[in-house]
């Protein structure tokens, strides 16, 4: 090495550091949500983790992970798989969380619709996601879904003569279900008969940092534009509050 060589080693200016501010336990942990689930389930099995009040539900979490690897399991069966995308738009209810819980299970992505959108901006985000499955209700407090669901009929039915793209296999997760929809207790009873190992190596090829949730934006300024989140980014977002909270860790 040259003199002068050394010389501008010696005289570079070091490279900056990154910064961290704040407490650093607990520790990040790389786990995807299916596996926390599954941790957490070891862990406090029989300990009450979801309490729904205006459904009279309380799930522990032995409860949560039983249903949501039923719902995996016929999700699989269905055809859904990683990168896949599956809609729900319904209100706070105990399916809801199986829903987002088995859709991480399999490598899936969820897509939230807003419980307020119009029928027209709920098939804007079914269209933009391709979502490949819809859960939803017939109404969500006072709005009535029905409108939404007719325009998905006739959108089936157009598609079934133009065989254009596919429209999204619609679950009814509770409520009234009108004649010819799949119910999400439906699903939770096909899969009594399933063989849970294609479960597992389902998500045995799941990464903590894929994708696993599509949320839109207020689309104040234009159409509202979908963010990602992956599983690692869910997770960590319970950190800086007390752990009692959630008990994730």
């Amino acid at each position: 090495m040259s003199v002068q060589s050394s010389t501008d080693q010696a005289t570079a200016p070091a490279p900056k550091m990154s910064l961290l501010h704040g407490p650093v336990d607990p520790p990040l942990v790389d786990l995807t949500l299916g596996e926390l689930l599954e941790l957490q389930t070891y862990q406090h099995g029989t300990q009450e983790c979801l309490v729904i009040p205006w459904t009279g539900a309380r799930w522990t979490y032995n409860d949560l992970n039983a249903q949501s690897s039923a719902l995996a399991q016929t999700l699989l069966d269905m055809g859904v798989g990683v990168g896949d995308r599956v809609a729900i738009m319904a209100g706070n209810c105990e399916q809801y969380a199986a829903v987002f819980f088995a859709v991480a299970k399999i490598g899936a992505i969820l897509v939230i619709l807003n419980n307020t959108y119009t029928a027209t901006e709920a098939l804007y985000g079914l269209t933009f996601s391709d979502s490949k499955v819809f859960f939803t209700t017939t109404r969500i407090g006072r709005n009535d879904n029905t409108p939404l669901l007719r325009e998905l009929e006739n959108k089936a039915k157009d598609e079934g003569r133009t065989a254009s793209k596919s429209h999204p296999h619609v679950v009814i997760i509770r409520g009234h279900v009108p004649d010819g929809y799949d119910t999400y207790d439906g699903l939770i009873r096909s899969a009594a008969r399933k063989n849970p190992e294609r479960l597992f190596r389902a998500m045995n090829k799941v990464l903590p940092h894929q994708v696993v949730n599509l949320q839109f934006t207020s689309g104040t300024t234009g159409l509202p534009k979908a963010a990602m989140l992956t599983h690692q980014a869910e997770r960590q977002v319970p950190i800086p509050l007390p752990r009692p909270t959630f008990q994730l860790s």
